[in-house]
Formats: structure tokens, sequence, C-alpha cells
């Protein structure tokens, strides 16, 4: 998929700030994760999965993860990166310690963290850190 026309190829930090546009989104993962790569959405509301498809997401080689309240977002994210390429992190709830520990184990592997919201110190705006695959 990185080599679509449209898809975003994230450049730099491990860890960047999605905006809100589902769009802006998928088209980050898909330019992020390697071909026949992982990836995860954990408490990521639905972006529209067939549209995400169509776009060329392979559902097959994704996983989605809510987090209920009397679970670790913190764990689920951890054991999720130990699994996949590129790990979509909504609004799970996690302390700004844990943030640091998920971006380092991110960095140490070699993968992507791509947020819904910012996180201070750690992550960057994805306007920052891409480019138009050609």
């Amino acid at each position: 998929p990185r080599g679509r026309p449209g898809n975003l190829e994230v450049v730099g930090s491990a860890v960047v700030e999605a905006p809100a546009a589902r769009s802006r989104l998928v088209r980050a993962v898909l330019g992020s994760c390697p071909d026949g790569g992982w990836a995860a959405f954990v408490g990521v509301a639905d972006i529209g999965w067939e549209w995400a498809h169509q776009e060329g997401l392979d559902l097959d080689r994704v996983l989605v993860v809510a987090v209920p309240g009397h679970v670790s977002a913190a764990l689920v994210c951890s054991l999720c990166l130990d699994a996949v390429d590129v790990l979509c992190v909504g609004r799970a709830a996690l302390s700004p310690e844990e943030q640091r520990r998920l971006a380092a184990r991110a960095r140490a592997r070699g993968h992507r963290i791509i947020t819904e919201r910012p996180w201070p110190g750690v992550s960057r705006p994805l306007a920052t850190g891409l480019r138009e695959a050609v």
C-alpha cells in the first residue's frame, strides 16, 4: 500500500498525531504499514471499514480492540505493539508515563504509533511528518 498514490507516508517520529479526519488516519496507516504488515486500532471508533478496505487497508491484517474500563489500556497497547507494525490509539486512557513507555517500545521495535490526540512531549503532529506517496 505504501506506493499507492494518495497514501500519506509518515517519516521521522515513532509517534504521530492524526487529525480527527478518518481519511487521513487511514492513509497514514497505509503509508506507515509495510506490505503484508499488521495494524491495530485500540479505542478507535468506527472508521468506515468498508471505505478503508476500498482504499487498500487489508482487513485480514487489522486488529480492532475496544478497551473496557476495567482493562489497562497501556497493557492492551503494549501487547498490540508486540504483534503489529502500526498501532492506532484512539480515546484509550493513558498516562504521560505510559505514553512515553509505549513510544520507547515502538522506537525499539521500529514500529509506528498513530494517535488521535496529542501525547505532549512524545508525539508530533501528522502534518509535520508526512509526504504524499508516489
